[in-house]
């Protein structure tokens, strides 16, 4: 019926936001017998000491074509060679007489441009998902990142040229990209997505409250306004304590902002080590600070926070309210807020009923908008209708 190969802006087998999306998509597809592989160019190649360049992964093949290697000048050159075998690679793969899309997660870039453009000319759809507007981007980037940032622009504008179809995560990008296809290719919204948690609190000390953030650690998730609100709760809960997980510029700057021994940075966690400290939390945090490029997007891990059952506190960023009512399926806060931050901590702190109920309808509405397998079965058949 159909045969997908996946590629873009995602490292494969393991990975983060980018990487679990792609999977999940990946894991409801196969259940419905299409064939399915991961095709990736000069990514990736964080994992390929472990997972080698080819191989499969939960019955699914990956190729990765690139050179091992950080270095841009050893990218450079490898990049000709890497992406003349893509196309050869997504040429064999080709079925006739079944629908061949090309799924490329994360917009339009220039490493993926020439593969793009390949399979378009020998049959395939090609289909984006875009999570982020990179138009408004604020971070700190390299030079070569902000050479690929205004390359995604350029391709962006020219997009219903270029694909089939656009997924997006948020109603900030369906209204972008309804403006720049001018209705010529269909647009899906498919919001973060989150497996069931099935795991069990497992608490070693509960005596103590466990508030948790997890994710990067860039300008955009406002990570500085949560330290500072949880030293003054802290003062006021000396019980409480403030743990970090995951990776991204430089987390040790946070605990130095922090200054406080109740503050833990416990490091980039694997999935089931992952799973287990956010199961096992109290509280678990969601923030952004209020740009435009933080409300364009969606939070993965709020997904993952939902399906907890524990309660949530979120900013008040993009979509949120659209899914979630303050007070009931979270504790909904202003962006860069500490004050509204710290009152939200010590409500739930203060009040385990109200803890409670919060955590139970928050998974209610994970059921509802963020279930990875509800999500993916819309998609399909938004796939199968293309």
């Amino acid at each position: 019926m159909m045969n997908i190969v996946f590629t873009g802006g995602f490292t494969y087998p393991i990975g983060m936001a980018g990487t679990k999306r792609v999977q999940h998509y990946i894991d409801y597809l196969i259940s419905k017998d299409i064939l399915i592989k991961v095709l990736l160019i000069n990514n990736s190649f964080n994992n390929i000491d472990k997972f080698g360049k080819r191989g499969e992964y939960n019955n699914v093949s990956y190729r990765f074509f690139s050179g091992n290697s950080n270095n841009l000048a050893v990218r450079l050159i490898s990049y000709p060679p890497s992406v003349f075998a893509a196309c050869y690679f997504l040429l064999k793969s080709k079925i006739r007489k079944k629908k061949n899309i090309l799924f490329v997660y994360n917009g339009l870039n220039i490493e993926d441009f020439i593969l793009l453009i390949f399979a378009k000319l020998i049959g395939y759809k090609i289909i984006t998902d875009i999570v982020e507007d990179y138009t408004v981007h604020q971070e700190n980037v390299s030079a070569r990142m902000k050479i690929k940032l205004k390359t995604n622009s350029f391709l962006e504008k020219r997009i219903s040229h270029l694909t089939d179809g656009i997924v997006v995560i948020s109603t900030y990008l369906e209204n972008k990209f309804r403006n720049i296809v001018n209705n010529k290719i269909p647009i899906y919204i498919v919001p973060v997505s989150a497996a069931y948690n099935d795991r069990q609190k497992n608490k070693a000390d509960f005596d103590k409250i466990i508030i948790a953030y997890s994710g990067s650690f860039g300008h955009k998730d406002g990570l500085g306004y949560l330290i500072r609100a949880f030293n003054l709760v802290n003062k006021k809960h000396n019980n409480t304590i403030l743990r970090l997980s995951g990776i991204g510029n430089d987390p040790k700057k946070y605990l130095e902002l922090a200054d406080n021994s109740n503050v833990e940075y416990l490091g980039f966690l694997d999935e089931n080590e992952y799973f287990d400290f956010i199961t096992s939390s109290d509280i678990l945090c969601m923030t952004r600070i209020g740009s435009t490029y933080a409300s364009a997007g969606f939070p993965f891990k709020l997904g993952e926070y939902l399906a907890t059952g524990n309660p949530v506190i979120a900013t008040d960023v993009g979509d949120i309210k659209r899914y979630l009512k303050n007070g009931t399926d979270a504790l909904i806060v202003p962006p860069d807020d500490v004050t509204e931050i710290a009152e939200a901590l010590n409500l739930l702190i203060e009040n385990e009923k109200l803890a409670e109920m919060v955590g139970y309808h928050g998974k209610l509405k994970w059921n509802e908008y963020f279930n990875a397998s509800l999500n993916s079965e819309k998609l399909y058949h938004w796939l199968l209708n293309l």
